[in-house]
């Protein structure tokens, strides 16, 4: 994650030989955005193959990242329908975006980059690459999602804010309003925060996110 990829390669060049080892390997090729050296490893590697869960997770993720579109739905239509291995949320994520963008294929491209930069921690070219979207409110959402629940993961609030702002308050869901809500709260604004939590229970009052919003209000009133 600093940029120090030599580094690291390093260490993992000292390990025994293990699943492990080689997905730490598949990671660092990622990392150096050398798709071509994460495709090689992925692709002729003996180890991964008597472990097809985590192979399977390897493909879908290089299947998005390299914007094989075609393929990543054909891997992702062959996952089951409760699967049960590491990686799980991660790729029923992976499908459910899919799926939402599958009608727009200039924006499902730019999603799949989107989630490739912020997975090696390039947030300022996954920023510039949801700046640059000329899409719908519908489309804008689901790429916003992605970028906000990362940052606001790294504390990078500043960052967050200005994606949910990008947004008028009048086409902005319910999920982005709260997520708003909670950037302004890590932000020592709870009054702002207060009115948007408000709003979602008023606008939104059969989402799921109004009761994430009611334990949020209680919680504000209860610090009072």
């Amino acid at each position: 994650l600093s940029g120090q990829t030599a580094l690291a390669q390093a260490l993992i060049n000292k390990l025994q030989s293990s699943v492990t080892k080689d997905t730490l390997t598949i990671r660092q090729a990622l990392f150096s955005q050398n798709l071509k050296a994460a495709y090689e490893l992925l692709h002729h590697n003996d180890s991964l193959k008597s472990h097809k869960n985590e192979l399977y997770l390897w493909k879908v993720r290089f299947a998005l990242f390299n914007k094989e579109s075609d393929n990543l739905m054909k891997l992702l239509d062959s996952i089951p329908e409760i699967p049960q291995f590491r990686g799980a949320a991660e790729v029923l994520e992976y499908k459910y975006r899919a799926l939402k963008l599958m009608d727009c294929p200039e924006v499902l491209e730019a999603w799949q980059l989107i989630e490739y930069n912020i997975y090696i921690n390039r947030f300022s070219a996954a920023l510039a690459l949801f700046e640059q979207l000329q899409c719908n409110i519908y489309c804008k959402t689901v790429c916003a999602r992605v970028i906000v629940h990362r940052l606001f993961e790294r504390k990078k609030i500043a960052d967050a804010l200005a994606v949910l702002n990008s947004f008028d308050e009048s086409g902005i869901s319910a999920e982005l309003l709260y997520l708003k809500a909670l950037c302004l709260l890590e932000q020592k604004n709870p009054a702002e925060s207060r009115i948007l939590l408000e709003k979602i229970l008023l606008d939104f009052p059969d989402d799921i996110y109004s009761g994430k919003a009611r334990l949020v209000l209680s919680d504000l009133k209860s610090g009072q």
